[in-house]
This record gives structure tokens, sequence and C-alpha cells, in this order.
């Protein structure tokens, strides 16, 4: 019954077409056509004007340093937490395995360790953002100091 419903559609599908491919499409009236170009190149114009690269804001001094201080203040947590996090991917599986069934315990140590890299990726990724407040902010310290 689903092939002869399909069929039907194909059928009716290859009729449609070829109504569409020989019906006519008058071209649009040249006044449309003109009104047409005319707001696009304003609008155009308008994008151009506001373009990301007219509106970028300047990055402020010192947030090459700021970032690096954050990096560098960074990275030893880093290392540790990444430490930390591979033992605990490492030996909790065996040790969860003695209480729960061995697929439960894998999953759910890969859920810590997804969410825990997931999480320090998300916290690494705000690095830039602070690094910024910290130069904007230093910046007008500077200036009103």
């Amino acid at each position: 019954m689903a092939t002869r419903r399909r069929e039907n559609l194909d059928h009716e599908l290859r009729a449609l077409a070829a109504e569409l491919d020989a019906a006519s499409v008058p071209a649009p009236p040249p006044e449309l056509v003109d009104r047409t170009l005319r707001a696009a190149r304003g609008e155009l114009m308008r994008s151009l004007d506001a373009s990301p690269a007219k509106a970028r804001p300047q990055v402020p001094t010192g947030f090459k340093t700021e970032l690096a201080r954050l990096l560098v203040a960074t990275a030893l947590p880093l290392a540790l937490i990444v430490a930390i996090n591979v033992q605990v991917i490492r030996l909790a599986p065996a040790f969860l395995a003695e209480w729960l069934p061995a697929e439960l315990a894998v999953a759910l140590v890969a859920m810590w360790g997804l969410g825990s890299f997931g999480w320090l990726a998300v916290a690494y990724a705000t690095l830039p953002f602070a690094a910024h407040r910290r130069a904007r902010l230093r910046v007008g310290q500077e200036r009103n100091g």
C-alpha cells in the first residue's frame, strides 16, 4: 500500500514539474527593478559605513600584557587540575566498579571528565574578557590618577 502511494505521489510530482516548467513568468516591471536596486544600494552603503572594520573598538593599551599575566597566573592551577582529573579518570572506574556495575562506573567517570574539562574550557575562555576589562580599568586609572 505504501508503494502504491509513493508511485501516485511520484506521478503527481512529475505532472506538477512539467506544468511548472511550461509556465511562463513575466518579467518584473522596470520601475520595480529600479526601485529595488536603489533601495539595495542604500542599504549596502549603510552597512559598509557601519561595517565591523570601521566600528571595531580599539584594543586597550596593555591588553596583551594583562592576558599574559592571567595566563601565567593560571598555568600552575591548570596543570594541577588536569593532573588531578587525569588521575580521577584513570583510577575511578576500578574504584567505583566495586560498588556499581562496570558500565555505570565508566559512564560516571566519563561524565566527570567531560564536565570538568568542559568547565575548564569555559573558565579559560573567559581570560581574554578579563584581560580586556583589566586593561580598560588600568587605562582609566592612569587617565584619572
